[in-house]
């Protein structure tokens, strides 16, 4: 007997296989985005907190930083940063959000807007001043912000990132990992510093 090419049996077997692989390696990159892109958001407010602090320090003004205000859509998160360009900042004022500082002005590239919802347990605005340290108002030891991915609501992380939260001390701005997904546990006890 002659074998000129594949049974219809087999052909069937190794689409099925291939099918099944696809799946699999579907769900995995979505989870891998998903961590990915959460990562990257906190990584990247670290860095734009940073370099505000950076900027007080060399440019002896204050600059401020708040989050989701004005309020953003349902699902996402906003923050912005602003210069103290009038240099009027009192330290013995709360002010509880930027655009109450008078003679503040909103960096241009902000305010930056993120796909997922912000929660802190900061009550005001986070003040970098000139001496390099970060003033958290009503919040002398530092606050804490977070990202949570328990979409589905069993209180797990879905996509399990290495940084999900921000902890902002009054001379270390540092990132971690929550370990727990409860929105009421936003503070620097549930986020474990990396």
């Amino acid at each position: 007997m002659k074998n000129n090419g594949f049974t219809l049996i087999e052909l069937m077997v190794t689409v099925t296989i291939v099918g099944i692989l696809a799946i699999a390696l579907g769900f995995s990159y979505r989870n891998w985005m998903q961590k990915y892109k959460t990562e990257k958001v906190i990584k990247d407010m670290q860095s734009d907190v940073l370099e505000a602090r950076t900027l007080a320090y060399q440019k002896n003004r204050a600059y401020f930083l708040d989050f989701n205000l004005p309020l953003p859509p349902a699902g996402q998160g906003r923050y912005r940063i602003a210069q103290d360009t009038g240099n009027v900042w009192d330290s013995s004022v709360i002010y509880g959000a930027i655009d109450a500082v008078p003679g503040s002005t909103i960096l241009p590239t902000f305010p930056k807007s993120v796909d997922y919802a912000i929660t802190t347990n900061l009550p005001g605005l986070v003040i970098m001043k000139r001496d390099g340290t970060t003033l958290v108002e009503s919040l002398p030891l530092g606050g804490t912000v977070c990202i949570f991915t328990d979409f589905n609501g069993d209180g797990m992380s879905d996509s399990d990132p290495d940084y999900d939260c921000m902890v902002i001390a009054p001379t270390r701005i540092s990132v971690g990992k929550l370990d727990s997904q409860n929105i009421g546990d936003c503070n620097a006890t549930h986020c474990i510093r990396k």
